[in-house]
């Protein structure tokens, strides 16, 4: 398990890496003692509950960045498609988050092949922003999300998402954005 989200003997059993007996050990431990068992998988699950929060994350991240000794008020969130998922979900919630705190909030994404959650983010009041990426290597979408970063004139700009290459293309794009900080 890991040692930063498992308490030894309070959130789960933890064992060396690489040690199939101290494993097989650890199993054959809970499942010969209930209480042990039942004590782990409640105080486990309350410290995922309570630690990752969609909403509580969302709302601590608004507020480090409202907070911000700069006091940003224009936000932008790049994140790669809309879909129904739980990093659209998370970015959803930051968004609203930030709203509430009287920030600008703006979503540019990329992949328009499904974008399921478009309707919620308007629904919601945020602009989503379609930029796109039509390669994997497509320098023509740097200079488009270069130009509408430009025209937004962000005081944040935060990738969110899991393509590797994509934070990489958008510290590039917003490089030449003015006095602006790049999260």
């Amino acid at each position: 398990g890991v040692p930063k989200l498992i308490g030894n003997e309070k959130t789960g059993l933890l064992v060396p890496q690489h040690d199939p007996q101290a494993l097989a050990d650890a199993i054959a431990r809970l499942l010969g003692d209930a209480d042990l068992r039942q004590r782990v998988a409640e105080a486990g699950r309350a410290k995922v509950e309570d630690e990752f929060n969609i909403r509580k994350n969302a709302a601590r991240m608004a507020e480090l960045i409202a907070g911000a000794r700069a006091r940003p008020k224009r936000v932008v969130l790049i994140i790669d498609e809309l879909e129904s998922g739980g990093a659209q979900r998370q970015v959803l919630e930051l968004a609203k988050g930030m709203k509430r705190l009287g920030l600008s909030v703006q979503i540019v994404y990329f992949r328009d092949h499904n974008a399921e959650m478009l309707g919620e983010f308007e629904a919601a009041g945020i602009r989503a922003i379609l930029i796109p990426k039509r390669r994997r290597v497509d320098i023509g979408f740097l200079l488009r999300l270069r130009r509408a970063l430009v025209l937004m004139q962000p005081d944040v700009v935060q990738p969110v998402m899991s393509t590797v290459s994509t934070p990489m293309a958008v510290r590039v794009a917003a490089s030449e954005v003015p006095k602006k900080q790049l999260a």
